[in-house]
């Protein structure tokens, strides 16, 4: 497993995936090693894998360098992506029950993370397609299907029947491997092909956080409908009792934090952002200055007033 570094996030669309995924396989075309589970979060993933000819180091650089290159080259980004070397803990000598402990637990990472309300049904993850009749067949299935059958006493593997055996996941100990802590709340509506936007609106903003820290500037994602924004801000702003009599000052400080959430949830255009919120261009870019100025120095009354449009949206 690997993860960006600082936090940030590493898999924002099913581009990224798709890119990722693609190398793995070819690895696995190759004869290089086996496959047998895997899945990939926001801000990290986890393979395990078997390596058929001794070159496992070998192989992860290509990955990862691969991945980098190409995931930086769709950003015009350039640095590192991932934190450093991946981490690997050998399983080959430990019993049945602790290989199968860890593909539950791999398994889990996107239902832990708040991503899918079951593992089946998060895309990116192989028990999506265990959980099916056909897969990759750069998947190895063989193992992990007869691990089905004999648990459950089948006579051959059912699909249906996987999350029985690897299923719900127990909290087994799988030393020397990290993973999310869980995510309270429910699961909001998002697309497979945008894993940010699979994210809740408070995690979204922790996973920019993190790109910020990494990379020093603002990344810009579709994550929220621009409408829900807007919502959000009007219930968040009748609620607050800012400045008495609510001037100018106190109407800004509301405009920073509309503008701020429609170019940074919303991917808005500037030009957008206007004709939303009824300003000029120009002052609409000064807003998104002041907005970025104020929570990169954390101020208080600014992340206040996020915080109470973030806690309006998760209401939605």
């Amino acid at each position: 497993m690997n993860r960006g570094q600082a936090g940030r996030p590493v898999f924002e669309t099913g581009s990224d995936c798709h890119d990722f995924l693609a190398r793995a396989a070819s690895l696995a075309i190759a004869g290089s090693w086996e496959v047998h589970a895997y899945c990939l979060l926001t801000n990290h993933f986890h393979l395990l894998v078997r390596s058929r000819d001794g070159q496992l180091p070998r192989h992860m650089a290509w990955l990862q360098c691969g991945f980098v290159r190409a995931f930086n080259r769709r950003r015009d980004r350039d640095g590192a992506l991932f934190r450093g070397r991946y981490v690997s803990k050998p399983i080959g000598g430990q019993d049945e029950t602790y290989w199968r402990a860890v593909i539950r637990y791999i398994d889990h990472n996107p239902v832990a993370a708040g991503l899918s309300l079951r593992a089946s049904e998060y895309p990116w993850g192989s028990a999506f397609h265990y959980a099916r009749p056909a897969g990759p067949s750069w998947l190895t299935r063989s193992r992990v299907e007869g691990a089905v059958a004999d648990t459950l006493g089948l006579a051959r593997f059912q699909p249906g029947c996987y999350e029985d055996a690897f299923g719900p996941y127990a909290a087994v100990a799988v030393q020397g491997i990290d993973g999310p802590a869980p995510v309270k709340g429910r699961r909001p509506p998002g697309s497979a092909a945008d894993l940010i936007g699979l994210a809740t609106p408070e995690a979204a903003l922790w996973l920019e956080q993190r790109a910020i820290l990494a990379d020093g500037r603002f990344p810009r994602r579709a994550c929220v409908d621009g409408a829900l924004v807007q919502r959000a801000v009007e219930s968040a702003r009748s609620l607050d009792p800012g400045c008495e009599p609510r001037g100018r000052r106190w109407q800004r400080s509301w405009a920073r934090v509309e503008t701020g959430m429609l170019r940074t949830l919303s991917g808005c255009s500037q030009a957008e952002v206007a004709r939303r919120i009824g300003r000029s261009p120009a002052d609409v870019s000064t807003l998104e200055r002041e907005d970025q100025a104020r929570r990169k120095a954390a101020e208080p009354h600014h992340r206040r007033r996020w915080r109470a449009a973030i806690d309006a949206m998760s209401r939605e």
